[in-house]
């Protein structure tokens, strides 16, 4: 084994992450930026799906990793998060339980859907939109549950918002439909963090660039043993 191979094992992994811009998208009629925020391990792209179990032992060292450093690039104090829980693979009835009712979390329900119908059209499952104003703690307990996915279809976004737009979401809700929600939803955000890659892999939706917070925050490189 080459000497430098034989120093990576003993160390351990490095996983680090690097950035790349996609041009400007066109959705739902609204323009905005995309950009890919890749985890790379020892230098190359990481493939979550190539060894699930080595994908369950790295997610479960990054996500403090993670989500530390998403903390760090969001003003708390001025911003409002909401996390949306959408498409399938949720247990519906234990989000209801968990999250519908209040409770000492005083967690703060925006609105949820159980409206799409299973593809192919033979499929029973039906899918789902959850929105939930979050705080630190509620925002973790979901991160940790629900950010990382392999051969999964739990879909989750974080959506960073001034605190005073707050509540035009809630007005949205209550005239949903997709098309229109989805674009609005994205005019009124700061920008939106989305686990489609999931979640090793992601990208940040902005009408401008991601914040300068979010490139100092995951400039910082995780060394995990094997």
């Amino acid at each position: 084994m080459a000497p430098f191979l034989s120093r990576i094992n003993k160390l351990g992994d490095l996983y680090s992450f690097e950035s790349r811009f996609t041009n400007t998208s066109k959705e739902d009629g609204l323009d905005y930026n995309k950009f890919h925020f890749d985890l790379m391990k020892n230098g190359e792209i990481f493939d979550p799906e190539l060894d699930i179990k080595e994908s369950d032992q790295c997610k479960n060292n990054l996500v403090n990793h993670f989500y530390n450093s998403f903390c760090k690039a969001i003003n708390f104090r001025q911003s409002s998060v909401v996390v949306k829980l959408s498409w399938f693979g949720y247990d519906i009835s234990e989000l209801t339980k968990q999250y519908c009712h209040g409770g000492s979390q005083q967690i703060n329900l925006i609105t949820n859907y159980f409206h799409w119908k299973g593809k192919p059209h033979s499929s029973t499952n039906e899918g789902f939109m959850m929105l939930l104003e979050c705080n630190k703690n509620l925002l973790k307990d979901l991160f940790k549950k629900y950010w990382f996915q392999v051969f999964d279809e739990k879909k989750m976004e974080i959506i960073v918002l001034d605190n005073r737009q707050i509540s035009k979401i809630l007005e949205l809700s209550r005239n949903f439909i997709d098309e229109i929600f989805n674009s609005e939803l994205m005019s009124l955000a700061d920008y939106v963090l989305d686990n489609s890659h999931c979640g090793f892999h992601f990208y940040v939706k902005t009408k401008t660039a991601p914040p300068e917070d979010f490139r100092i925050a995951f400039q910082k490189k995780i060394r995990l043993k094997n």
